[in-house]
């Protein structure tokens, strides 16, 4: 239904439910176009390219990266780097 497939697509782009507000908001009908322009604003969002930097950060890091100082200039640097990437819609075979 409707409802299920709005709450797996926050899931899946956002890493979250979505707020009760958004709840609130209108959703797309089931015509395939109107799927499209729903997820394409969420993946346009600010909120999925700080999601996703820090997740690839993460992913980029691992396993060994235990002895990083998360709150240190260089890690926000290489977050904030991954984030422009992703807004700017590079694609990840840009940023490997």
């Amino acid at each position: 239904t409707t409802p299920e497939w709005r709450q797996r697509v926050y899931e899946t782009v956002l890493g979250r439910s979505p707020t009760a507000e958004e709840v609130s908001q209108s959703l797309p009908g089931d015509a395939l176009e109107q799927r499209k322009q729903f997820v394409d604003r969420l993946l346009d969002s600010d909120e999925f390219a700080i999601r996703w930097s820090r997740q690839l950060a993460d992913w980029w890091l691992a396993p060994g990266a235990s002895h990083i100082d998360r709150s240190s200039d260089g890690y926000r640097d290489f977050i904030a780097w991954i984030e422009k990437q992703i807004e700017a819609d590079e694609g990840l075979p840009k940023l490997l």
